[in-house]
Parts: C-alpha cells; sequence; structure tokens
C-alpha cells in the first residue's frame, strides 16, 4: 500500500511537470503565432484578396488571443486552449491544402509546393505534442485521409482534380511520407508513457531507500548520508554542527502493556511532534528503533540545547492515548576539529546515556 501511494504521488508530480512545461510551450508557440499572423497580415494586405486567408487570419487571430486568454485567466483551461489553438492552427493547413489540391488556389512555383509540403508534418508534430493521444491520433487519420481520397480519386478513377499538375507528385510524396510521420510520433506518444512510468518507479525506490516506512521522515541511511555532507561543508566554511540523538524512554513497556499496534502509533506520533518543532536548519532523521536523530547546520551549541529542551517539553506533553505520557531523553555533540561522523554521534549516544541514568526526560550535553 505504501509503495501504491508513493507511486501515486510521483505520477501526480511528474504528470504536473510535464503540463507545466506544455504550458509554457503553448503559451510561446501562441504568441509567436499571433506575431507571425499580425506581421504577415500586416506587410501583405493583397494577402485578403484571398478567400481563405480572408476568413482565416482574423479568425485564427481570434482562436489564438482566445486561448492565451483562457491559459492566462483560467487555471484548468488547458485542454479547451491547446483544442482552439491547435485545432484552428490543423483546420487552416488542411483547408489550404484541399483548396491547393482541387484547385481553388493553385501554387505559383514548385518551390513553394515543397516548402508547404516540407512545413506540412509540423502539423502532426504541433498535435501529439498538446494534444491528448486519443485526440491526436483522431485529428492525424482526418488530415491525412483529407489527403488520400483526392490521390485514391486520381489513380483508381482518373478524375483529374488538380489545375495545377505540381500538385500531384507531391501529394504522392505526402501521401506515402505522412503515415510514417503519424506513426513515428505514436511511437514517440507511448515511449512517453513508458519513460514517466519508469522515472515513477525509480523515484518511488529512491523514496523507499531513503524513507522510514513507519514515520515518513528520513532512515538511517538517509540521515547519515545527510550527517555526512553536514560535516564535510561545515568543515569546508569552518562553521559546526550539532547532534541531537533522542530515545524515548520505557518504549518497551509501551509495548509490552498496549500492544505493537499502539507503540507504532508512539512512534509515529513523536515523529511528527519532532517535524513540527525543527526548523529548516534541522534535519531529522529514525536512526533505529525508538531512537532519532537530529542534524542542525551552522548552529550553536546552546542553539541545539534550546532545541532540545523544547522539544522534550513538547514531547512529554503530548497525548499519547491509550497511553497516559510519554517522555524521551536526549543527548547532544557539536562537532569539533578532530570528530569523524562515528566519533560526533559517539559522543551524543554516551550523552544521551548520561541523561537515561540521570532520570530520563531530560537532555544532556557531552563533554
Amino acid at each position: 500500500m505504501i509503495t501504491n501511494s508513493l507511486s501515486g504521488e510521483n505520477v501526480d508530480s511528474t504528470c504536473i511537470e510535464i503540463r507545466s512545461f506544455q504550458i509554457r510551450l503553448l503559451k510561446i508557440i501562441i504568441g509567436l503565432a499571433i506575431a507571425g499572423i499580425a506581421l504577415v497580415w500586416g506587410s501583405h494586405a493583397s494577402i485578403l484578396d484571398n478567400c481563405i486567408n480572408y476568413i482565416a487570419y482574423p479568425s485564427l487571430m481570434v482562436l489564438m488571443l482566445a486561448s492565451i486568454v483562457i491559459l492566462c485567466f483560467w487555471q484548468n483551461g488547458y485542454n479547451l486552449a491547446a483544442s482552439i489553438s491547435v485545432g484552428g492552427f490543423a483546420v487552416y493547413y488542411a483547408i489550404y491544402l484541399q483548396a491547393a489540391i482541387y484547385g481553388y488556389e493553385p501554387f505559383e512555383n514548385n518551390d513553394y509546393i515543397d516548402v508547404f509540403a516540407q512545413c506540412f508534418p509540423l502539423v502532426y508534430i504541433i498535435i501529439f505534442i498538446f494534444l491528448q493521444r486519443h485526440q491526436a491520433i483522431v485529428a492525424s487519420i482526418l488530415i491525412y485521409t483529407s489527403l488520400l481520397l483526392p490521390f485514391l480519386l486520381k489513380f483508381a478513377f482518373g478524375l483529374n482534380l488538380a489545375s495545377n499538375d505540381n500538385i500531384l507528385p507531391v501529394l504522392v510524396q505526402m501521401v506515402f511520407s505522412h503515415p510514417i510521420y503519424i506513426a513515428a510520433l505514436l511511437w514517440i506518444s507511448f515511449m512517453e508513457k513508458s519513460l514517466i512510468r519508469a522515472r515513477v518507479q525509480v523515484d518511488s525506490l529512491k523514496i523507499i531507500a531513503n524513507f522510514d516506512y513507519l514515520t515518513g521522515i528520513a532512515n538511517r541511511r538517509a540521515i547519515n548520508e545527510i550527517l555526512q555532507q553536514s560535516f564535510t561543508k561545515a568543515k569546508n566554511i569552518n562553521t559546526k554542527v550539532v547532534v541531537i540523538l533522542l530515545d524515548i524512554d520505557h518504549f518497551k513497556q509501551v509495548n509490552d502493556k498496549y500492544g505493537h499496534q499502539t507503540g507504532d502509533r508512539v512512534l509515529i506520533e513523536i515523529s511528527n511532534v519532532l517535524k513540527n518543532g525543527i526548523s529548516s536548519k534541522c534535519s531529522l532523521g529514525r536512526w533505529g528503533g525508538e531512537e532519532f536523530l537530529i542534524v542542525m547546520n551552522e548552529v550553536t551549541l546552546q542553539d541545539g540545547v534550546n532545541l532540545a529542551d523544547n522539544l522534550c517539553r513538547c514531547i512529554s506533553q503530548h497525548s499519547y492515548l491509550p497511553v497516559n505520557r510519554v517522555t524521551a531523553s536526549f543527548g547532544i555533540a557539536i562537532s569539533q576539529s578532530c570528530d569523524t561522523i562515528e566519533s560526533l554521534t559517539k559522543r551524543a549516544d554516551i550523552a544521551l546515556y548520561q541523561a537515561k541514568i540521570k532520570g530520563r526526560d531530560r537532555v544532556e550535553v557531552a563533554v
């Protein structure tokens, strides 16, 4: 259950990252489209002499502006904005191509035909980037069908549909090459899903490897790594690391009297108390059993004592029903120039042992 929960959170996080990237990219493309339409429209006033452009350019401008407004002011409006902008772009290209095929809008020369044919696959790419997979598949099939039908009419029934014969070789090339583009984009789409699943699995394994399954805080492996990094950094910048080691008092009696489920709840409650009581300069981990370790960076020994005193009081005042009262003993050590990780944690452990000897529910500092 824990693995499933972690996987679900990672899937959501990954999907949010992808959607955020799509939104940013779509805003950029729509902005460029608006600028491009305005530039072409303004620099070629005669472009409106063409009936298709006379309708298409104002329509595209309205669609793009509507899409950018939706993206900016509606948090969940991405699908609608993408459908409007990408759909409008795809429909324009498809209609323009059909007009050329059926002779309404003949191309002036072969170079223009070739450029148009080379740019047309961008329609499929944009569709697969911004639309959902099933939408992209349907849109691609419809566009390709609009190419295939005149090709079949020409070669199956001998009908000459185009007023410019130069379009026919281009049409043949597009009919045979576009399925390759669509298949490649569809394969990439499936690979994207596989990569997301793989990333989620890797992230889940990292979480499982670094977090305690019961309390949700760092496990011994992770907190030891954090301590090592803090220790190395402190030596480099000539600062100190304070280590606080705490142990729940008489925890075995809690398990024996109330059962291990109650004992687990006590561990969870105490970990929550500790999480809520530390600052951003601190790292918390479960050291083992009923022991917890806190690493404090760039602080003084007095800072560590103050924190430990506060946590000791919070633990003892917290409610752990059905257990009447739970306390913890604390041992504190601050890094010295001659310390290693082992010697630092050992001195904190010795201080913790002294707290136990002196009556528990107290804080002791290593000499």
